[in-house]
């Protein structure tokens, strides 16, 4: 494992766009040689990282190597509230969550939680929301590591996915 040190979670700038779309990307090939296939390919990621940074809303994982990770904390979201999902209290829900090839496999997902989480307290939300694929059993692992609890499968506008809730 190695050591997180030198990593420090801030917000996302239009000069990390580029970057994050290597992350993402990155991500998105791990989840193929992985045998799923949750982000499908040709996926307009700087659109979407366009609009997360714009909004304020993308967080970046820098180390000494530069980007590293990445999530979007959307709250609300809309397409959850068309569901009637996190009704009752308020929420956010983590994004486009994604540790680059560099780093991957070292924990670093627990430092980026953590720090998402800790913010999103700090933003007065109580309940943070996470949707994977499926087939993900990478981050179904993480939250059930970190103590969400399964929602079951939801059927969103962008496909089937397993969701959790954590109350913060």
């Amino acid at each position: 494992m190695q050591s997180h040190e030198n990593i420090e979670v801030r917000v996302a700038r239009g000069e990390d766009v580029d970057a994050i779309v290597a992350v993402l990307e990155q991500g998105r090939l791990a989840q193929h040689a992985m045998g799923f296939v949750q982000w499908e390919p040709g996926r307009q990621w700087r659109e979407a990282v366009s609009r997360d940074v714009a909004a304020g809303v993308g967080r970046v994982l820098v180390g000494s190597e530069g980007v590293v990770g990445y999530a979007a904390l959307i709250g609300p979201d809309a397409e959850y509230d068309r569901l009637g999902i996190g009704a009752g209290c308020r929420y956010v829900v983590f994004h486009r969550v994604a540790i680059g090839d560099s780093r991957r496999g070292t924990g670093l997902s627990s430092m980026l939680f953590d720090a998402l989480e800790a913010e999103a307290r700090t933003q007065g939300y109580d309940t943070a929301m996470v949707d994977t694929g499926v087939a993900n059993c990478v981050m179904q692992h993480i939250m059930q590591m970190r103590g969400y609890k399964s929602l079951g499968i939801i059927d969103f506008c962008w496909g089937e996915r397993l969701t959790y809730e954590h109350r913060l």
